[in-house]
């Protein structure tokens, strides 16, 4: 069956479920991360195996995006919300159990940890999928800004969470909240509803039976060219802006003169911005995502560059905050973008892609400034960083599918003339 536009408003109560078993399914990703990372020095592992955990928890996400995708397209974003969310529960099982023996074989961390990354995307791609089979038009803007509320949200309760919890009940007893959290996910993600009507409205089998358009008309060719241009935007942006993340504690030491607390305080700070920017999504319904985002990204860089002159900590705090409201709407503007852009029957397949890349562009940056740090000051990788996402959104600017807003996608053909 293929998808026709809904005219009804739907409730909004699956919406904040679907995004509430995202905060938990995100902050298990980020509270595993964290412990992994804490448990490195205590085993032993060098900077080497520390890395390799690293990349076994990120890299698998670029297959993960594509077969995920696929899949989402093929038997819907439900079942692969609760499948992905199952799978991940017995793997934090088997770790938590391999933890409590006293034992912790690299080998099972790469292997377990591969698979979790793997399957990140599936929940991010499926929960953008369903977005517009739960809401109408008019609720997309807002829905995907709760969804983006839970990649704040999640770094934010990962990171508050598993320091005192590592310091308490150690390392075997903490992994079980992240198992607690997965668990919750997966009720919450039972409960979404089977049979959903919203600006899309798909049948549960339509991804089995609906019929691939061989030769996409212009106006299709142009929106695809629009939606690929974005997500090499955000691609850029992505990787222009990875390098802060392993170079900040370094500038919190060397810049700031201040210590871990200091270092958590700004990461708070910029999720706390992020949350308050997120609330003005709507404010760009109707605007040209392209260069919406496009002068955001160049926004960002200007108003986050005065940290590099921060000398203590209060005023970089301070910037971090507006550094974060700028930085909050940005894949909310995105997702609503490629939603409305795209046929319904490619939207995994689409989100897939697009997690898929912002997973391998932030270590990707994120790579570079650490070796930029051998060479260089933390305060200089941050600049060189902010100046790159600058270049990003400037340079986006100057290709018309950015500038572009093409013609929202028609389920329905139009009529004869």
């Amino acid at each position: 069956m293929a998808p026709t536009l809904a005219t009804g408003r739907p409730s909004s109560g699956p919406v904040y479920r679907l995004s509430f078993g995202l905060i938990l399914d995100l902050s298990a990703d980020m509270f595993l991360l964290f412990t992994l990372l804490w448990i490195a020095g205590p085993e032993g592992w060098t900077g080497i195996k520390t890395a390799a955990v690293i990349a076994a928890l990120q890299l698998p996400a670029l297959l993960g995006g594509w077969l995920g995708g696929l899949a989402i397209d093929r038997f819907g974003p439900r079942p692969l919300l609760v499948a992905q969310a199952a799978v991940r529960i017995v793997c934090l099982a088997v770790l938590t159990a391999t933890v409590w023996t006293g034992r912790f074989p690299l080998v099972f961390v790469l292997v377990l940890g591969g698979i979790n990354g793997a399957l990140s995307p599936v929940g991010y791609a499926a929960a953008r999928t369903m977005v517009p089979r739960l809401v109408d038009v008019g609720g997309l803007v807002r829905a995907n800004a709760l969804l983006a509320v839970a990649d704040q949200a999640a770094l934010i309760l990962g990171a508050a969470a598993v320091g005192p919890l590592l310091e308490t009940a150690g390392a075997g007893k903490s992994l079980l909240v992240p198992i607690a959290m997965m668990i919750v996910a997966a009720v919450l993600f039972v409960t979404l509803p089977r049979t959903v009507h919203g600006a899309v409205h798909v049948e549960p089998d339509a991804g089995a039976s609906m019929p691939e358009i061989v030769e996409a008309p212009v106006e299709e060719r142009r929106r695809m060219r629009s939606v690929i241009a974005l997500i090499a935007l955000s691609g850029a942006y992505y990787f222009a802006y990875g390098p802060v993340e392993p170079v900040l504690p370094a500038f919190t030491r060397d810049q700031l003169h201040a210590g871990s607390g200091a270092y958590s305080l700004l990461w708070v700070a910029f999720g706390i911005g992020a949350l308050l920017g997120l609330t003005q999504s709507a404010r760009f319904t109707g605007r040209r995502p392209g260069v919406v985002n496009a002068t955001g990204a160049a926004l960002w860089a200007i108003v986050t560059l005065p940290l590099v002159f921060c000398a203590s900590v209060p005023p970089a705090v301070f910037v971090m905050v507006l550094s974060g409201v700028i930085w909050g709407p940005y894949l909310a503007i995105e997702s609503t973008a490629v939603q409305q852009w795209t046929r319904p029957s490619i939207h995994g397949r689409v989100f897939g892609a697009q997690h898929a890349t912002l997973a391998l562009a932030t270590p990707l940056g994120a790579a570079v400034g650490s070796l930029l740090l051998l060479r260089f000051s933390g305060t200089t990788v941050i600049g060189i960083s902010i100046a790159a996402c600058f270049v990003a959104g400037a340079v986006a600017l100057c290709f018309p599918s950015i500038r572009r807003r093409p013609e929202l996608f028609s389920a329905t053909p139009p009529p004869p003339p």
